[in-house]
């Protein structure tokens, strides 16, 4: 999905007004206020503490839709069950009905993301594009080479800060002038830059073959490895400079 799906932001706003009502409560329930933080955290237990860090944790893979937010929906509910019992059986504050409530109607709240397509990103955390850096149409000359036998001059259709597209005149062609065919998996090193600037070098990995498809060219998807602060700097500096050449 090319956007973070509503339901993970409603998980994120919902584990995150969680975690905040505890000290919220001690304020309303004793009358402190907000520069009395001292007197608010003592009067907090292990276990609302227990609470709100897994409902911070929640709030976090909610918003990434990462996969480890399987396992801990669960360990929050029964987290807050077990802080909900104690207070039902040891505080005055809240009556055993509001507290099964509450429970409830967190379990609901809380299992219902398994029931609905979005579960699915949870699985397969390569769907998440909305979490992909951003792609620049750009034509930069890139020089590649190994397994490629001797250097390919090609040229980047897109790039971002973790990878880029180079296109070719068509995969056939291209495996054609080399002495060793390129396929997926195949660990690369790369250079390009514009003339008068320091060059970007990396090493990469081949993701995906493409053949023409419409305005889409032939060529390979590649990803970035190890790169360096200054690799990184370096690229930065290139989009930038290109971006202003492009809109001039």
């Amino acid at each position: 999905m090319k956007k973070r799906p509503l339901i993970f932001n409603f998980y994120t706003l919902f584990f995150l007004s969680v975690a905040v009502s505890f000290p919220i409560q001690i304020m309303s329930l004793y009358g402190h206020g907000p520069t009395e933080a001292g007197m608010i955290m003592n009067k907090m237990s292990y276990l609302n503490w227990s609470v709100v860090a897994v409902c911070a944790l929640n709030a976090l893979c909610s918003y990434n839709g990462h996969w480890l937010l399987k396992f801990s929906l669960p360990i929050s509910f029964f987290t807050v069950a077990l802080n909900n019992f104690y207070v039902s059986r040891l505080a005055n504050d809240f009556s055993p009905m509001a507290t099964t409530f509450a429970t409830l109607a967190f379990g609901i709240t809380s299992t219902y993301l398994f029931f609905t397509q979005e579960k699915s990103l949870l699985d397969d955390q390569n769907s998440r594009w909305w979490l992909a850096p951003k792609r620049f149409q750009r034509n930069l000359p890139v020089w590649v080479q190994g397994p490629l036998g001797s250097p390919l001059l090609s040229k980047t259709f897109d790039i971002s800060s973790s990878g880029a597209f180079l296109s070719h005149p068509s995969l056939a062609k291209m495996n054609e002038e080399l002495t060793k065919p390129i396929n997926e998996g195949d660990k690369i090193s790369l250079t390009l830059g514009l003339s008068g600037q320091k060059e970007f070098s990396c090493d990469a990995e081949v993701v995906r073959l493409c053949e023409p498809n419409g305005s889409y060219p032939g060529g390979i998807g590649i990803k970035f490895e190890d790169l360096t602060l200054s690799n990184k700097w370096i690229l930065d500096q290139i989009l930038k400079d290109t971006a202003i050449i492009a809109s001039a």
